[in-house]
C-alpha cells in the first residue's frame, strides 16, 4: 500500500512514511491530516476521501486496475473553493490502523 507522509504541506523535510503497519511502540497518534494542494481552484466541486481497501502501487494504480477498492462510507470531504492546500481531519482513520 502507498505510504502517506507525515509533516507539513509544502515541506520537503516530512520525516517518513507512515501507513498501515506503521507501529512504533509506546506511540500515540494524537491528529493526522490528510493534505493537498489545488492548484487551479475555484472549481466548487466537492472532494470526497475514502478508506482504501486493497494494496495499490503508487505508479502502477489506474482508475480501471483499482475497481473501485475502497470504502463507500466517506471518511471526509472539503470543497474546492480556492486556490491552495485543502485539508481534512483523519485522525479517526489513522488511529484505528
Amino acid at each position: 500500500m502507498g505510504p502517506a507522509f507525515c509533516g507539513h504541506p509544502g515541506r520537503r523535510d516530512n520525516p517518513g512514511p507512515l501507513g498501515p503497519g506503521f507501529d512504533p511502540q509506546g506511540s500515540t497518534i494524537n491528529s493526522a491530516v490528510f493534505s493537498i494542494y489545488a492548484p487551479d481552484a475555484p472549481t466548487y466541486q466537492t472532494v470526497r476521501l475514502h478508506r482504501v481497501t486493497a494494496d495499490w502501487g503508487e505508479y502502477s494504480v489506474t482508475w480501471a486496475t483499482f475497481a473501485k477498492s475502497y470504502d463507500p462510507a466517506g471518511i471526509g470531504s472539503f470543497a474546492v473553493n480556492s486556490t491552495g492546500w485543502q485539508t481534512v481531519d483523519v485522525t479517526l482513520l489513522v488511529q484505528a490502523w
